[in-house]
């Protein structure tokens, strides 16, 4: 084999090595040659600029998304990449992807890296170019992003009222989520038995743990038990929310009354 010194491959593009004499340095013998030629290729190495990658929040129990956004030093391809965290989430070299068109891409740092809540530094430390196999070490590249906790719901309660079919009103209380910030959540909950239907949602306003808020009517049209389960709950500031909620199904009684003859 024949090793080309880096130093004398100052260009990028196509190169021609020619050989156009070889000698034995035993003998002293040599022999000239004509049309000896391989042309190959010279690529530039992969480098990211430092403000245009970036890591969005998280909430804690799904993966970070990661941006490279307007990168004209990454040609399209794929890419492979390494990179450490620190701060309140710590992990030694972690392994990357991401395919890069018009300067663009996106990548994911998995869920089961995250571990805490808080404000967690993501740094890129080398990059290579898949196609090339071109590499650049030795990056230092980061960016803060946090992991959001999940709103905290335990201790709560639910109660509805029993209404009348015809004009009831049936008004569902939150009650004892006082490990909950105030403010804005969106409530998605269930029906079921009498009354069937799912994913619903609504907006309400917590204060010291409680909150409370009414059922559409068009959702209960029918007489009997109807149950209501919330299913998730979620924050209007981070819209994390929590599908693991130990909030007890309540029943609630709807009465058909009968009107006097």
């Amino acid at each position: 084999t024949i090793t080309i010194p880096s130093t004398v491959l100052t260009n990028l593009g196509v190169t021609s090595f020619n050989i156009s004499a070889i000698t034995n340095t035993a003998t002293t013998c040599a022999n000239t040659f004509t049309n000896v030629q391989v042309n190959f290729i010279v690529n530039p190495l992969p480098n990211v600029t430092p403000s245009n990658i970036t890591v969005a929040d998280t909430c804690i129990d799904v993966d970070a998304n990661g941006n490279i956004l307007g990168e004209t030093n990454l040609p399209d391809g794929n890419y492979t990449f390494t990179y450490v965290l620190s701060g309140a989430n710590t992990s030694a070299s972690q392994n990357g992807a991401a395919a890069i068109t018009s300067g663009n891409g996106t990548f994911t740092i998995p869920v089961t890296l995250f571990t805490t809540t808080g404000v967690t530094t993501f740094t890129l430390t080398s990059i290579t170019n898949v196609a090339t196999g071109c590499t650049t070490t030795g990056l230092s590249i980061s960016d803060n992003f946090t992991v959001i906790p999940l709103p905290n719901a335990s201790n709560a309660t639910i109660a509805v009222n029993d209404i009348c079919l015809i004009d009831g009103v049936a008004t569902v209380s939150v009650s004892n989520a006082s490990a909950l910030t105030d403010g804005n959540y969106t409530i998605i909950y269930d029906l079921t038995d009498a009354n069937i239907s799912s994913g619903n949602s609504i907006i309400v306003t917590f204060t010291s743990g409680n909150a409370s808020f009414v059922i559409p009517s068009t959702l209960l049209t029918n007489a009997g038990n109807t149950t209501i389960t919330i299913q998730d709950l979620i924050t209007n500031t981070t819209f994390c929310g929590t599908s693991t909620l130990a909030i007890s199904p309540i029943t609630f009684i709807i009465d058909d009354e009968v009107t006097p003859t």
